[in-house]
């Protein structure tokens, strides 16, 4: 009972941390294939579940997470120049703190 219960948690993790730091494309190709499996044991609620519904954009290949929206204009102010980014000192001794 004890090695089912350390399973169920480890198996829990592992699934947490592959959500959470998977590549999106890779965790859609594991959903598609997981769904096609399902569907060909005949388990077409599960199937439907599995299946993702988000489309990657066909011209440049990528998800709608628009981390990369803006790329030219990072680290720019509003007038296009270049941001200088400063950090004070008595906020460097409060992070060392830490």
């Amino acid at each position: 009972m004890q090695n089912l219960v350390v399973a169920i948690i480890v198996l829990t993790a592992c699934r947490h941390v592959l959500r959470r730091y998977l590549p999106k494309s890779l965790k859609r190709r594991m959903a598609t294939a997981v769904a096609a499996w399902c569907r060909d044991r005949g388990w077409r609620g599960m199937a439907v579940r599995l299946q993702p519904t988000e489309q990657v954009s066909a011209a440049t290949g990528c998800d709608s997470c628009s981390a990369c929206a803006g790329a030219e204009a990072k680290g720019k102010d509003k007038k296009g120049n270049q941001a200088i980014q400063t950090i004070s000192v008595d906020s460097l001794k409060r992070s060392l703190r830490r």
